[in-house]
């Protein structure tokens, strides 16, 4: 099993094109994984991947319904 680095705050922030304050928002809500190390907040890259495939816009589109 080969681990990949933990990613910070601001490395996903940049990734995913929002604010620090914005991540930490969906981190307080529990909207992505994160792991605490001492002080400091880290994230999985496989959490920041499972959110992005979570928030796709073609998740969320519903078929119509037959009437």
């Amino acid at each position: 099993m080969i681990l990949e680095p933990l990613l910070s705050i601001e490395q996903v922030a940049a990734i995913l094109g929002i604010s620090p304050w914005t991540l930490r928002k969906h981190l307080a809500k529990g909207h992505l994984a994160s792991v605490h190390i001492g002080r400091r907040v880290l994230i999985e890259p496989q959490a920041v991947r499972d959110f992005i495939k979570r928030g796709r816009c073609a998740d969320l589109v519903q078929e119509p319904v037959a009437a």
